[in-house]
């Protein structure tokens, strides 16, 4: 599947966005992460629905993935590399990420995020949700119980 990201400047490139990152891409998604400041102990280890990586030249620049956690779905480890931030990659992504959701049966989709809430609701619709009323499966996921501050913003989206 191929999109159109334009950068600032008006030559569009594109982008492949694959439908699953496999394992090869598993240490490059992490790098991304370490970079970001943002959680990786148990990439791994995750029940994920659905794992989707930008491509530009053969290389990861943005990767995020679904994470089956309960009855419930994490948007969860959502990062674009910083020379390829502001350049749309993120929006390609997370809109992947969205269709891939939508053939899941489910409500909502969560996610947790630390410095991004105004980028999720602005761009996607995604809603404050107070942290008590989380379901019990985001609430015993790894992101929500562990890897993630207290203070980190729960978000709730629904298509």
């Amino acid at each position: 599947m191929f999109y159109t990201v334009l950068r600032s400047n008006p030559v569009p490139i594109f982008v492949s966005v694959t439908q699953v990152i496999d394992d090869q891409y598993l240490p490059l998604w992490s790098a991304l992460l370490e970079a970001s400041g943002l959680p990786t102990d148990d990439l791994n280890a995750v029940n994920w629905a659905s794992r989707l990586g930008v491509i530009e030249d053969r290389e990861l620049v943005a990767a995020g993935g679904i994470e089956f956690v309960g009855d419930c779905f994490l948007l969860r480890s959502v990062v674009t590399r910083f020379d390829r931030r502001n350049s749309g990659y993120g929006t390609v992504l997370v809109n992947a990420l969205h269709g891939a959701f939508e053939n899941l049966i489910a409500d909502g989709l969560y996610l947790l995020t630390i410095d991004s809430a105004e980028f999720f609701r602005d761009k996607f619709g995604y809603r404050i949700t107070d942290r008590s009323e989380a379901p019990s499966g985001i609430q015993l996921s790894a992101q929500f119980s562990r890897l993630c501050p207290d203070s980190a913003v729960l978000m709730r989206w629904s298509p």
